[in-house]
């Protein structure tokens, strides 16, 4: 448990550095979702994140969330972006 504690404030410390860098500032870290009724919530883009592993983390299709967020360009995702995202069951 220890382990998943320090990776987690790692993880943090390099998106605060990342986002500072961009010269934006969020006392939320990257990855936060936010629940809505229903399932759905908002997925906050991380770094490295891509839409397919987004996709897979919440069982639907990369389709899906290029629909629900009306995406123009999907290759084009940034640290900090907030995705509409819901969970198939």
């Amino acid at each position: 448990m220890a382990d998943v504690a320090e990776a987690l404030r790692q993880n943090y410390a390099a998106v605060s550095e990342l986002l500072a860098d961009r010269g934006a500032r969020s006392g939320k870290p990257a990855g936060a979702v936010s629940r809505v009724s229903g399932g759905a919530g908002v997925h906050v883009v991380r770094p490295r994140d891509t839409l397919a592993a987004i996709a897979r983390h919440y069982g639907v299709s990369v389709g899906d969330v290029v629909r629900w967020n009306e995406l123009e360009t999907p290759d084009r995702i940034h640290p900090g972006d907030r995705l509409q995202v819901a969970e198939r069951r």
